[in-house]
C-alpha cells in the first residue's frame, strides 16, 4: 500500500510540474511603490474632465495608489512634446499617430510587452493589426484603448413627417442616396435635407485606398477610384433643395437642434455621449440608428474602425510605470468602465462587448447590434504624407458642390497640389 501511496505521490508530483511549465506565466506587476506623477496628453479624443476621472483616474488610484496623473488636454503635439513637460503615456487616434512618429515620441513596446506579459491575441485583431501597421520592421508603438465606429442617425419624426420609411442596416451608399432624393423638399415652408454628404476621406477608408506611393512619394488621387468617390458625392450636391444659398454642408447641430436634417452620419462613441448630454436637457429627440453605408465595389464592409491607443514616451523617466499604466487602461476592469459608458471596448471578450452602452439612457433600445454590424474596412499602411493628401481631398466640398470644375479637372489640381505638398515636406526632411 506504502509503495501505491508512493507512485501516485510521484505522478501527482510530475503532473504538477508539466501544468506548471505548460501554463504561460503570469503577467507581472512590477510598478514601484514609490511615488510617482506621470503626464499624460489627450490629442485629438472626445472625452470629458469628468470622464477622464470616472473611468482612468480613479480606477488607478484603486490600482496603482502611489501614482499621480497630471492631463494635458490642450495643443499640439509639435508644441506639447517641445514644452518642459513631455507627457509620459499620449491617448490618440490611430489616424494621428503619424504625427507622435515624426517627433519620435513614442517607445517601441516589444519589450514591455514580453516583460509584462502582455497577451495582444486579447485585443480586437483588426485593431491589433493595425498599430503593426505602424512598425517598418516589426516594432509596436501602442497598445489599443478603444473603438470607435460610424453609423446612420436618423431622426424618426423626419422621416414620418415626409411619409418615408426608416432606413435600414446593410444600405448602400446609393440606397441613401435614393433615401435623399426623398427627403430633400420644402414641407410647410421647412426645407429637410436628407443627408449631407461625408468627406472624401471616409469613402476612401471604407475602399482602403492608399494615398501615397512610398517609391515615388508621389500621391494617388487621379484614378477611377477617387473618380468614383467624387461623382457619388456630387450626387448629393446635385438634389434639387440640397443647396441653400451659400450652405452646402449640414451639422451635427442641424440635425440635433434644427431638426429639419433626417439622416447624419456621425462616430458612434463622439455622437453617442454628445446625444448623452442633449438627453439630459431635451428627451424630445428621437432618434434610431442603423449600419454604415456599404460601397457596391465591397459590399458589407463598413468604414475602418476609428480607433485609439496610447502611446509611452522614449523621454519618459518613468517608463516602466508609464507601459504599467496604458496596459491597465487596456485591461477587463477599465475596459468594462469604459465599454459601460459608450466607450466601444478594444477588447475581443463577448462578455464586455454586450454591456455596450449599457449606462447611456439615451441609447437604450436602439439598434446597437445592427448599426455594429458591418465589416470594418482594413486600415491602409501609412506613409509620412498622408495627411497632405487627406487634406487637399477634404477640401474639394465646395468645388463638388458648386460644380465650378468638372471632376477630371478636380482631380488633376487636386494630383498636381498633393505632389507639390509632398515635395516641400520631402525637402524639408
Amino acid at each position: 500500500m506504502r509503495k501505491i501511496c508512493s507512485y501516485f505521490l510521484v505522478l501527482a508530483l510530475i503532473v504538477t510540474v508539466f501544468v506548471a511549465c505548460s501554463s504561460p506565466p503570469p503577467a507581472v506587476d512590477t510598478v514601484s511603490k514609490d511615488p510617482v506623477t506621470l503626464t499624460v496628453y489627450t490629442y485629438f479624443m472626445n472625452i470629458s474632465d469628468d470622464e477622464i476621472n470616472q473611468y482612468l483616474v480613479q480606477p488607478l488610484k484603486e490600482k496603482y495608489p502611489n501614482i499621480t496623473l497630471n492631463f494635458i488636454r490642450k495643443g499640439v503635439p509639435k508644441d506639447v512634446v517641445a514644452s518642459d513637460t513631455i507627457p509620459d503615456i499620449a491617448i490618440t487616434s490611430n489616424s494621428r499617430f503619424q504625427e507622435f512618429q515624426d517627433l519620435d515620441f513614442p517607445l517601441d513596446l516589444r519589450d514591455s510587452i514580453k516583460k509584462y506579459n502582455v497577451d495582444l491575441n486579447k485585443f480586437v485583431p483588426v485593431n491589433m493589426e493595425t498599430i503593426k501597421e505602424k512598425g517598418t520592421n516589426g516594432e509596436i508603438y501602442g497598445i489599443p484603448f478603444v473603438m470607435n465606429h460610424q453609423v446612420i442617425f436618423y431622426n424618426k419624426d423626419v422621416f414620418d413627417t415626409l411619409g418615408v420609411p426608416y432606413p435600414k442596416d446593410g444600405m448602400t451608399w446609393d440606397d441613401v442616396l435614393a433615401l435623399d432624393k426623398k427627403l430633400t423638399r420644402n414641407v410647410g415652408g421647412v426645407q429637410y435635407i436628407g443627408m449631407s454628404p461625408t468627406n472624401p476621406e471616409t469613402l476612401a477608408r471604407q475602399l482602403s485606398l492608399s494615398y501615397v506611393d512610398p517609391t515615388t512619394n508621389k500621391a494617388l488621387i487621379n484614378n477611377d477610384q477617387w473618380k468614383s468617390i467624387l461623382s457619388l458625392l456630387q450626387q448629393f450636391y446635385q438634389i434639387p433643395g440640397f443647396i441653400n444659398g451659400d450652405k452646402y454642408s449640414y451639422s451635427w447641430d442641424d440635425f440635433t437642434k434644427g431638426r429639419h436634417v433626417a439622416m447624419t452620419l456621425g462616430w458612434i462613441i463622439d455622437q453617442g455621449t454628445a446625444l448623452q448630454t442633449l438627453y439630459q436637457s431635451d428627451t424630445t429627440m428621437n432618434f434610431d440608428i442603423v449600419s454604415f453605408p456599404s460601397n457596391k465595389q465591397k459590399p458589407g464592409i463598413g468604414m475602418d474602425p476609428g480607433a485609439q491607443l496610447l502611446l509611452v514616451s522614449k523621454a519618459s523617466q518613468h517608463k516602466d510605470a508609464a507601459f504599467q499604466v496604458a496596459s491597465f487602461f487596456a485591461s477587463e476592469q477599465v475596459q468594462s468602465i469604459l465599454n459601460k459608458n459608450g466607450r466601444l471596448t478594444i477588447l475581443n471578450n463577448p462578455d464586455i462587448k454586450k454591456d455596450f452602452d449599457a449606462n447611456l439612457s439615451v441609447m437604450q433600445g436602439k439598434n446597437l447590434k445592427g448599426a455594429l454590424s458591418m465589416t470594418p474596412a482594413v486600415p491602409i499602411k501609412p506613409t509620412k504624407y498622408d495627411a497632405i493628401v487627406v487634406n487637399t481631398m477634404n477640401g474639394l466640398s465646395k468645388e463638388l458642390a458648386t460644380g465650378s470644375k468638372d471632376i477630371n479637372t478636380i482631380l488633376q489640381d487636386a494630383q498636381d497640389a498633393a505632389d507639390k505638398g509632398i515635395a516641400t515636406a520631402v525637402a524639408q526632411n
